[in-house]
C-alpha cells in the first residue's frame, strides 16, 4: 500500500497528468488548487467489481493522500482535474486573468468566446492558406529541379561565374581594357558550337561593350586567345567546336556542382 500511495504523490509532484501547458506554467506559481481523480490514480483498482478488500484498501489509500495534502497546503477536491485559481483568457484582444468556473474553460466570458471562435477559424484559415503556398512552392520547385531547361540556365551561370572569379584580375579579352563587371564571353558561341559550351579554354573575361554589343568582338578576341591559351590548344579547341552535343540533366547537375565548387575555391 505504501508503495501506490508514493507513486501517486510521485504523479502529483511531478505533475504528470497536466495535459494543458498553460495550466503546467500556471502550476509553478506557490498557490495552486488541486483538484484530483484519485479513483484514477490507482485505476488498477477500479475493475474489481464490489470487493469489500478492495473498496477498503481504496479508502486507506485517500485517507493517506487526504493527510499529504493537507500537509502541503492543498485545497483538494475529488472532480477528476487539475485546475489553476485562474487562467489567463485565450482572447488575444482581452489577456485578463479570470476563475474557471468549468473544467476546460479557457475564456473569461461569452463575449471572449465569440471573438476567441472567430479567432481560431481565422488562424485555420491562414493556416490553409500557408501550407497550400508551401505545397506549391514544394510542387514548383520539384518540377524546377527536373526540368532540362531550367537546370541548364542553371549550369551556363554556375559555368560563367567561375570565368568572370578566374579573370577578375585580367583585362578584356578583346579589347584589353580594364574591366571592373565583365561578361563570360564565349570565342565559339554556345548557340551554334554545344561541344564547346562548358569548354574553359573557349570562355574568358571580356567588357560588356566587346560582348554584348559587339558580339563578341572575335577579330581581336582570336589573336589574344591563341596567345592566352597557345596554337595547340586552340587547334583542339576549333576540331572540338565542330562537334554537336546534347546534355542529360545529369550532366548538367555535375556541371552545377563542379564549377560551384571550383568559384567557392578561388
Amino acid at each position: 500500500m505504501k508503495l501506490e500511495i508514493n507513486n501517486i504523490i510521485t504523479k502529483i509532484e511531478n505533475q504528470e497528468r497536466l495535459k494543458d501547458k498553460e495550466i503546467e506554467n500556471i502550476l509553478n506559481n506557490v498557490e495552486y488548487v488541486v483538484v484530483y481523480n484519485f479513483t484514477n490514480s490507482i485505476g488498477h483498482l477500479t475493475n474489481y467489481g464490489k470487493n469489500e478488500m478492495v473498496k477498503q484498501y481504496k479508502t486507506e489509500i485517500l485517507a493517506e493522500l487526504y493527510g499529504y495534502l493537507n500537509e502541503h497546503k492543498c485545497l483538494e477536491v475529488p472532480l477528476g482535474i487539475l485546475m489553476a485559481k485562474y487562467k489567463i483568457c485565450k482572447n488575444s484582444n482581452c489577456k485578463k486573468k479570470f476563475t474557471p468556473e468549468r473544467q476546460f474553460q479557457v475564456v473569461c466570458s461569452f463575449e471572449c468566446a465569440i471573438e476567441y471562435s472567430k479567432q481560431l477559424r481565422d488562424k485555420r484559415e491562414s493556416k490553409k492558406k500557408t501550407d497550400a503556398k508551401k505545397e506549391y512552392t514544394k510542387t514548383k520547385k520539384e518540377f524546377y529541379a527536373k526540368d532540362i531547361n531550367t537546370l541548364k540556365v542553371k549550369a551556363q551561370n554556375a559555368f560563367n561565374r567561375y570565368i568572370r572569379r578566374r579573370d577578375k584580375n585580367l583585362n578584356c579579352i578583346s579589347c584589353g581594357c580594364k574591366v571592373e563587371k565583365g561578361d563570360a564571353s564565349h570565342f565559339f558561341s554556345v548557340g551554334s558550337h554545344s561541344a564547346v559550351r562548358f569548354n574553359t579554354d573557349n570562355c574568358h573575361l571580356s567588357c560588356y561593350k566587346c560582348n554584348r554589343f559587339l558580339h563578341g568582338n572575335l577579330v581581336p578576341y582570336k589573336p589574344a586567345l591563341i596567345a592566352k591559351i597557345g596554337q595547340e590548344r586552340y587547334d583542339k579547341l576549333e576540331e572540338q567546336s565542330k562537334d554537336i552535343k546534347h546534355y542529360t540533366n545529369e550532366y548538367y547537375k555535375r556541371i552545377i556542382q563542379v564549377f560551384n565548387k571550383k568559384s567557392k575555391r578561388i
